[in-house]
Protein backbone atom coordinates (compact mmCIF):
# COMPACT_ATOMS: atom_id res chain seq x y z
CA UNK A 1 0.00 0.00 0.00
CA UNK A 2 1.03 3.66 -0.34
CA UNK A 3 1.46 6.17 2.41
CA UNK A 4 0.79 9.80 1.47
CA UNK A 5 3.45 12.35 2.26
CA UNK A 6 4.46 15.88 1.44
CA UNK A 7 7.89 16.13 -0.18
CA UNK A 8 9.51 19.42 -1.27
CA UNK A 9 8.76 20.39 -4.87
CA UNK A 10 12.43 20.50 -5.71
CA UNK A 11 15.28 18.63 -4.13
CA UNK A 12 18.38 20.74 -4.09
CA UNK A 13 20.57 19.76 -7.00
CA UNK A 14 23.39 21.91 -5.69
CA UNK A 15 26.57 20.02 -6.17
CA UNK A 16 29.39 19.60 -3.71
CA UNK A 17 32.44 21.61 -3.36
CA UNK A 18 39.48 20.23 -5.94
CA UNK A 19 51.04 15.11 -11.12
CA UNK A 20 48.46 13.75 -13.60
CA UNK A 21 49.36 12.01 -16.85
CA UNK A 22 47.42 12.44 -20.08
CA UNK A 23 47.02 10.05 -22.98
CA UNK A 24 44.58 8.47 -25.42
CA UNK A 25 43.25 11.61 -27.07
CA UNK A 26 40.69 11.04 -29.81
CA UNK A 27 37.44 12.18 -31.42
CA UNK A 28 34.35 10.64 -29.85
CA UNK A 29 31.46 11.79 -31.98
CA UNK A 30 28.18 12.79 -30.38
CA UNK A 31 27.64 10.13 -27.69
CA UNK A 32 24.58 12.08 -26.61
CA UNK A 33 26.57 15.25 -25.93
CA UNK A 34 26.88 16.74 -29.42
CA UNK A 35 29.58 16.37 -32.06
CA UNK A 36 33.17 17.47 -31.91
CA UNK A 37 34.03 16.01 -28.53
CA UNK A 38 37.56 14.81 -27.89
CA UNK A 39 38.77 12.75 -24.95
CA UNK A 40 41.86 12.66 -22.79
CA UNK A 41 42.62 10.20 -20.01
CA UNK A 42 44.11 11.87 -16.93
CA UNK A 43 45.26 9.50 -14.19
CA UNK A 44 46.85 10.36 -10.87
CA UNK A 45 47.44 9.03 -7.37
CA UNK A 46 47.28 10.88 -4.06
CA UNK A 47 49.34 9.12 -1.40
CA UNK A 48 48.59 11.32 1.61
CA UNK A 49 46.09 10.49 4.35
CA UNK A 50 42.63 11.04 2.82
CA UNK A 51 39.55 11.11 5.08
CA UNK A 52 37.06 12.81 2.71
CA UNK A 53 36.82 12.53 -1.09
CA UNK A 54 34.73 15.33 -2.61
CA UNK A 55 33.69 15.95 -6.23
CA UNK A 56 31.65 19.02 -7.15
CA UNK A 57 30.40 20.71 -10.29
CA UNK A 58 30.32 17.59 -12.46
CA UNK A 59 27.78 18.82 -15.00
CA UNK A 60 27.73 15.45 -16.75
CA UNK A 61 29.54 12.17 -16.42
CA UNK A 62 29.53 9.22 -14.05
CA UNK A 63 31.32 8.89 -10.72
CA UNK A 64 32.44 5.50 -9.38
CA UNK A 65 34.31 4.69 -6.18
CA UNK A 66 35.54 1.43 -4.64
CA UNK A 67 37.95 0.53 -1.83
CA UNK A 68 41.67 0.67 -2.54
CA UNK A 69 44.85 -0.06 -0.64
CA UNK A 70 46.14 2.16 2.15
CA UNK A 71 45.08 5.72 2.95
CA UNK A 72 45.57 7.23 -0.50
CA UNK A 73 43.31 7.60 -3.54
CA UNK A 74 43.76 6.27 -7.07
CA UNK A 75 42.24 8.48 -9.78
CA UNK A 76 41.22 7.46 -13.30
CA UNK A 77 39.59 10.32 -15.22
CA UNK A 78 38.23 10.39 -18.75
CA UNK A 79 37.77 14.01 -19.84
CA UNK A 80 35.41 14.76 -22.74
CA UNK A 81 36.01 18.27 -24.07
CA UNK A 82 35.57 20.76 -26.91
CA UNK A 83 38.08 23.36 -25.75
CA UNK A 84 40.89 24.21 -28.16
CA UNK A 85 43.49 23.52 -25.50
CA UNK A 86 43.93 20.13 -23.88
CA UNK A 87 42.37 20.11 -20.37
CA UNK A 88 44.50 20.00 -17.25
CA UNK A 89 42.33 18.48 -14.49
CA UNK A 90 43.85 18.66 -11.02
CA UNK A 91 43.25 17.55 -7.45
CA UNK A 92 44.21 19.01 -4.10
CA UNK A 93 44.57 17.43 -0.67
CA UNK A 94 44.14 19.76 2.31
CA UNK A 95 43.45 18.71 5.88
CA UNK A 96 42.57 15.19 4.78
CA UNK A 97 39.96 16.44 2.25
CA UNK A 98 40.61 15.61 -1.42
CA UNK A 99 38.91 17.93 -3.93
CA UNK A 100 39.00 18.16 -7.72
CA UNK A 101 39.11 20.84 -10.45
CA UNK A 102 38.06 20.15 -14.04
CA UNK A 103 40.73 22.30 -15.69
CA UNK A 104 38.48 23.05 -18.68
CA UNK A 105 35.40 25.11 -19.51
CA UNK A 106 33.46 23.12 -22.11
CA UNK A 107 33.91 19.58 -20.84
CA UNK A 108 32.65 16.81 -18.62
CA UNK A 109 34.54 14.10 -16.73
CA UNK A 110 33.94 10.44 -15.90
CA UNK A 111 35.61 9.51 -12.61
CA UNK A 112 36.72 6.08 -11.40
CA UNK A 113 38.34 6.21 -7.96
CA UNK A 114 39.82 3.82 -5.44
CA UNK A 115 39.45 5.27 -1.95
CA UNK A 116 40.26 4.26 1.64
CA UNK A 117 37.51 2.05 3.06
CA UNK A 118 37.25 4.41 6.05
CA UNK A 119 36.93 7.59 3.96
CA UNK A 120 33.73 9.57 3.55
CA UNK A 121 32.72 10.24 -0.07
CA UNK A 122 30.77 13.34 -1.13
CA UNK A 123 29.77 13.24 -4.78
CA UNK A 124 27.46 15.43 -6.85
CA UNK A 125 26.55 15.38 -10.54
CA UNK A 126 23.94 17.21 -12.60
CA UNK A 127 23.60 14.40 -15.13
CA UNK A 128 25.21 11.03 -14.61
CA UNK A 129 25.12 7.90 -12.51
CA UNK A 130 26.89 7.53 -9.17
CA UNK A 131 28.15 4.13 -8.01
CA UNK A 132 29.93 3.50 -4.71
CA UNK A 133 31.07 0.22 -3.22
CA UNK A 134 32.47 -0.66 0.18
CA UNK A 135 32.60 2.86 1.63
CA UNK A 136 31.72 3.62 5.24
CA UNK A 137 30.00 7.01 4.85
CA UNK A 138 28.54 8.87 1.88
CA UNK A 139 26.68 11.98 0.80
CA UNK A 140 25.50 11.65 -2.79
CA UNK A 141 23.49 14.02 -4.99
CA UNK A 142 22.29 13.55 -8.57
CA UNK A 143 19.95 15.82 -10.51
CA UNK A 144 19.51 13.17 -13.20
CA UNK A 145 20.95 9.70 -12.85
CA UNK A 146 20.82 6.54 -10.79
CA UNK A 147 22.59 6.26 -7.43
CA UNK A 148 23.83 2.81 -6.41
CA UNK A 149 25.69 1.67 -3.31
CA UNK A 150 26.80 -1.90 -2.62
CA UNK A 151 28.80 -3.55 0.15
CA UNK A 152 28.35 -0.46 2.31
CA UNK A 153 29.81 -0.59 5.81
CA UNK A 154 27.89 0.10 8.96
CA UNK A 155 28.13 2.62 11.81
CA UNK A 156 28.31 5.78 9.66
CA UNK A 157 25.62 7.81 7.90
CA UNK A 158 24.47 7.84 4.28
CA UNK A 159 22.58 10.75 2.71
CA UNK A 160 21.27 10.63 -0.87
CA UNK A 161 19.22 13.13 -2.86
CA UNK A 162 18.10 12.49 -6.44
CA UNK A 163 15.84 14.69 -8.53
CA UNK A 164 15.34 12.11 -11.28
CA UNK A 165 16.72 8.63 -10.88
CA UNK A 166 16.47 5.50 -8.79
CA UNK A 167 18.40 4.91 -5.56
CA UNK A 168 19.53 1.44 -4.42
CA UNK A 169 21.70 0.92 -1.33
CA UNK A 170 22.82 -2.43 0.10
CA UNK A 171 24.65 -2.75 3.44
CA UNK A 172 26.88 -5.43 4.90
CA UNK A 173 26.65 -3.90 8.38
CA UNK A 174 23.94 -2.03 10.24
CA UNK A 175 24.18 1.65 9.17
CA UNK A 176 24.32 4.51 11.64
CA UNK A 177 21.57 6.33 9.73
CA UNK A 178 20.23 6.51 6.17
CA UNK A 179 18.34 9.38 4.54
CA UNK A 180 17.15 9.10 0.93
CA UNK A 181 14.96 11.55 -0.98
CA UNK A 182 13.97 11.34 -4.63
CA UNK A 183 11.45 13.27 -6.68
CA UNK A 184 11.12 10.73 -9.48
CA UNK A 185 12.53 7.27 -8.96
CA UNK A 186 12.24 4.29 -6.70
CA UNK A 187 14.18 3.71 -3.48
CA UNK A 188 15.51 0.31 -2.37
CA UNK A 189 17.37 -0.22 0.89
CA UNK A 190 18.82 -3.56 1.94
CA UNK A 191 20.04 -3.74 5.55
CA UNK A 192 21.00 -6.55 7.94
CA UNK A 193 19.61 -7.18 11.40
CA UNK A 194 17.43 -4.65 13.16
CA UNK A 195 15.31 -3.29 14.64
CA UNK A 196 15.28 0.09 12.90
CA UNK A 197 13.36 3.31 13.24
CA UNK A 198 11.73 3.57 9.81
CA UNK A 199 10.31 6.53 7.93
CA UNK A 200 9.20 5.31 4.51
CA UNK A 201 6.66 6.97 2.28
CA UNK A 202 5.74 7.65 -1.33
CA UNK A 203 3.08 9.85 -2.90
CA UNK A 204 2.80 7.71 -6.03
CA UNK A 205 4.10 4.18 -5.73
CA UNK A 206 4.25 1.07 -3.56
CA UNK A 207 5.57 1.03 0.01
CA UNK A 208 7.12 -2.15 1.42
CA UNK A 209 8.96 -2.49 4.75
CA UNK A 210 10.00 -6.00 5.83
CA UNK A 211 12.76 -5.28 8.36
CA UNK A 212 12.14 -5.36 12.14
CA UNK A 213 11.01 -1.93 13.33
CA UNK A 214 10.80 -0.20 16.69
CA UNK A 215 11.27 3.06 18.56
CA UNK A 216 15.00 2.42 19.02
CA UNK A 217 17.77 1.61 16.59
CA UNK A 218 19.28 3.38 13.58
CA UNK A 219 17.04 5.62 11.47
CA UNK A 220 16.13 4.55 7.94
CA UNK A 221 14.36 7.40 6.13
CA UNK A 222 13.24 6.85 2.53
CA UNK A 223 10.98 9.32 0.72
CA UNK A 224 9.87 9.38 -2.92
CA UNK A 225 7.42 11.69 -4.63
CA UNK A 226 6.96 9.26 -7.52
CA UNK A 227 8.34 5.76 -7.18
CA UNK A 228 8.27 2.62 -5.07
CA UNK A 229 9.92 2.57 -1.65
CA UNK A 230 11.25 -0.77 -0.40
CA UNK A 231 13.23 -1.54 2.75
CA UNK A 232 14.20 -5.17 3.22
CA UNK A 233 16.67 -7.38 5.04
CA UNK A 234 19.89 -8.70 3.54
Amino acid sequence: MSKRSVIPAALAAGLFLAGCSASAIGDTGSAGHGTGLRTVVADARVDGSVTVVRITGNASGFIKAAPGDGTGVGIHRTVHYRDAAEPNPTQQLSGGVLTFEKGCADCYIDYELTVPATARVEFGTASGDIEVRGVSAARLESASGAVTGTGLGGAAETTVESKSGSVALAYTGSPGSVSVKTLSGGVRLGVPGGPYRVEADTTSGRRSVTVPTGDAGPLLAAHSLSGDVEISGT
